[in-house]
């Protein structure tokens, strides 16, 4: 595996954390799934407006370490139904292109405001 630059770490990160498929990063990030694998494995970089995408990725991850106290309760928590986000499902958001709608939910939760 070649030696993660810190633009594409939370990709790996995303994986590994949250369980989401590379596939479902992609989504995530409004990218080509091949085009996910090419920054992992170094043979291009992110244009200015994914190195954005992946600025917001990486707030969620670590809103997601600051809400729950496991990766199992963050991931179970991405499949149910968030009233918050008009009872949808993180997930779904996530496949959207939503990253920082999901992330504003864990923020809220985590600064105690309502939402």
């Amino acid at each position: 595996m070649a030696v993660l630059r810190g633009e594409v770490k939370a990709i790996e990160q995303a994986h590994a954390v949250l369980g989401l498929t590379y596939r479902e990063i992609a989504a995530a990030l409004r990218a080509d799934e091949s085009t996910v694998h090419r920054w992992r494995s170094g043979d291009s970089d992110p244009s200015p407006v994914f190195l954005s995408r992946l600025e917001a990725l990486e707030e969620l991850l670590r809103e997601t370490e600051q809400t729950f106290r496991s990766e199992a309760a963050a991931r179970g928590w991405l499949d149910r139904d968030v009233e918050a986000l008009e009872a949808k499902r993180p997930r779904e958001l996530l496949l959207e292109g939503r990253i920082e709608r999901v992330t504003a939910v864990l923020l809220s939760l985590n600064v105690g405001t309502s939402i």
